[in-house]
């Protein structure tokens, strides 16, 4: 993930080869509409923070560029100027430009009320802004857009919304939805995720109502998963979860982008720096609304 102080962000041009795969794709742009794509449309000529370029190829489309030195990358996001403020004009979130692209792992850390969540909000596109955009691959989300958007881009909130009935019901949620029309709840795949988390079989059946905070978080990772998300944003992910809970999410994760770097990322906002450490490989600070780099 790129982050650029105030003043010094750029635009990012997107290639013609971009273009041109999202009109292959039968859509005006790679979110454009109700009828786009669920796959992002591939994106060239992506360089990691380092400056090299990342060569990336979408395992769900085996074809290659012609041009063999161009790398094709599965997924492009870019936050703009994201700002917000109070009714009375006070910055809660100010000028925070930044990119994610596939493989990375960013933690964001900062005192409490410093606007890290409200950062993951707006990345995931659930709260007004003042000023500011979204970019994915290239084009900028807005209007019909935004549903598909956040099928790929997925908050997961400390305090998870359950809502009536088991478990499983709530995994299957999701899939009722049109957007995950493609889609449906793989059960095997459940089970196999609540194993990795230290849940046995029967969690399925328990009711909303009997789970602990701990156990609500770990439903709600679970359901996010099954969804196969791009970008998974994590707001305090393991916050009520004890230490040997906290280790099998952290496995978990790192094993979830382990099976696909080159069409996943995280970025994980948490107080439990120990977790951050093992789980991301940059780190950023956010300082009175302001997203500040690091190492």
């Amino acid at each position: 993930m790129r982050v650029r102080s105030r003043g010094q962000a750029s635009r990012s041009s997107v290639s013609s080869a971009a273009r041109a795969s999202a009109a292959a794709s039968g859509s005006t742009g790679a979110l454009r509409g109700a009828a786009a794509q669920p796959r992002p449309s591939i994106i060239e000529n992506t360089r990691t923070s380092h400056g090299r370029s990342r060569a990336i190829v979408n395992r769900d489309d085996h074809r290659t560029s012609r041009r063999a030195k161009v790398p094709l990358v599965d997924f492009q996001l870019e936050a703009r100027g994201l700002s917000r403020r109070t009714a009375d004009g006070a910055w809660l979130l100010r000028d925070a430009t930044a990119r994610v692209e596939p493989g990375d792992r960013l933690g964001i850390h900062g005192e409490s009320g410093a606007g890290k969540t409200l950062f993951l909000r707006a990345l995931a596109a659930l709260d007004p802004l003042a000023s500011g955009s979204l970019c994915w691959n290239g084009e900028e989300v807005q209007g019909a857009a935004f549903p598909v958007y956040r099928s790929r881009v997925v908050y997961l909130h400390q305090r998870p919304a359950l809502f009536e009935g088991s478990v499983e019901h709530n995994l299957a949620l999701p899939f009722a939805l049109r957007v995950h029309a493609h889609q449906k709840l793989d059960r095997a795949r459940a089970l196999t995720l609540l194993d990795a988390l230290g849940k046995p079989a029967t969690f399925l059946a328990k009711a909303h109502s009997d789970l602990s905070g701990g156990e609500a978080q770990i439903a709600s990772l679970v359901r996010a998963l099954l969804t196969n998300p791009a970008v998974l944003l994590l707001d305090e992910p393991t916050a009520s979860l004890d230490a040997k809970s906290t280790a099998s999410v952290g496995r978990t994760l790192r094993a979830w982008l382990d099976e696909a770097t080159d069409r996943r990322a995280i970025v994980c906002v948490s107080h439990d720096l120990a977790f951050i450490d093992a789980l991301t490989d940059r780190r950023l600070r956010m300082h009175g609304g302001t997203l500040e780099g690091g190492a």
